[in-house]
């Protein structure tokens, strides 16, 4: 259930905050709303999507990068219990509750614990009864509960109609062969250590040596994005480039990575207003560029047809000085073949 909660005046001015995205900011204010009243809450990016941005075009993973983003501030931290991810809001005393309420979510697992971890049944129904219960021999934990798994197997005797039963006869038939194994997925460029190589090293030629980076090897949230379909060329580089001319460097690869993953998803969202498809092409290679001479150098065929399209629909859009005199003009250097094909 979402709570109303308090913004100090000092939360702006934070070193901690500042270091954040915009969207993280948001995403940090909008995660107390929904927390309980110890600042805990259920690390669900689906669910938080929908709960902060029910309307922005923004994904579960990039909700997921910007709980990163938070964490790697020291704003919220992530926990694990009974193999379910959870996130607390540190700094959370200066929320003032009147009447708390119980936490509805295990508290951090304890770092002094055999195991690091521990059951917790804060704000589950009906787990401590069963566990009481079975202590007892009352009955067994009612189905779907998961208990405590360092509790004495003498909570749950094993029936004696299973003690008595023989163990299963041999089959007399022979065993099915197993099914073929299924074909592994090909090996991409950026899951090998060679390609992760490129890829850090050509983000560190686009960044400033200022900046002062770490070694390429910290370079994973960079990475990862190129694992989840952004294009290095079309996509990470421009984005990076347009990130290096802000006066206040970015010292770590996460903020790093979530501030390409930012622009290139307000980049994907206007070709798609446009019409165009969401990823840019691909740049063409040396050998598919169309040489207009000097002084206008090589354009890629795909350009130099979107310079045509227009000009069918408008002459007096055509730029002159890029590619020189227009369609049916002395001089046209466009080749005839386009032309042909446009005009078709």
């Amino acid at each position: 259930m979402a709570r109303i909660r308090t913004i100090k005046p000092e939360f702006w001015t934070s070193a901690q905050v500042m270091e954040c995205s915009p969207n993280a900011r948001l995403l940090f204010i909008g995660l107390w709303n929904f927390a309980d009243d110890a600042g805990r809450m259920a690390l669900s990016p689906k669910r938080i999507k929908a709960q902060i941005y029910p309307s922005d075009d923004f994904t579960a993973a990039d909700v997921r990068r910007m709980i990163d983003e938070l964490a790697a501030n020291d704003l919220v931290s992530v926990y694990v219990v009974d193999d379910e991810e959870f996130l607390a809001v540190t700094g959370w005393h200066h929320q003032k509750i009147d009447r708390p309420q119980d936490p509805r979510t295990p508290e951090p697992p304890d770092g002094h614990s055999p195991n690091g971890r521990r059951t917790f049944g804060v704000g589950r129904e009906g787990k401590g009864k069963d566990l009481k219960a079975a202590a007892n021999g009352a009955h067994p934990p009612r189905e779907g509960r998961t208990l405590n798994a360092a509790a004495p197997a003498a909570l749950y005797p094993e029936p004696a109609d299973a003690r008595r039963q023989p163990p299963p006869a041999e089959p007399d038939h022979e065993e099915a062969a197993p099914p073929p194994a299924a074909t592994p997925p090909p090996v991409r460029e950026c899951d090998t250590a060679a390609g992760f190589d490129r890829i850090a090293a050509r983000c560190r030629e686009v960044l400033p040596a200022t900046w002062g980076l770490r070694v390429e090897a910290d370079a994973r949230p960079v990475v990862q994005l190129v694992r989840e379909g952004l294009d290095l060329e079309t996509e990470i580089v421009p984005a990076l480039r347009e990130v290096a001319c802000r006066r206040t460097p970015i010292r770590t690869w996460p903020l790093l990575a979530n501030a390409v993953a930012e622009r290139v998803m307000a980049q994907r969202s206007a070709r798609t207003a446009q019409g165009l498809s969401p990823k840019p092409p691909a740049p063409p290679r040396p050998e598919e560029m169309i040489d207009l001479g000097s002084p206008y150098g090589a354009y890629g065929e795909a350009v130099l047809r979107v310079f045509v399209e227009k000009f069918r629909a408008d002459p007096t859009a055509w730029i002159e000085h890029l590619v020189g005199p227009a369609p049916g003009r002395p001089g046209c250097r466009i080749p005839a073949r386009l032309l042909l094909t446009e005009a078709a």
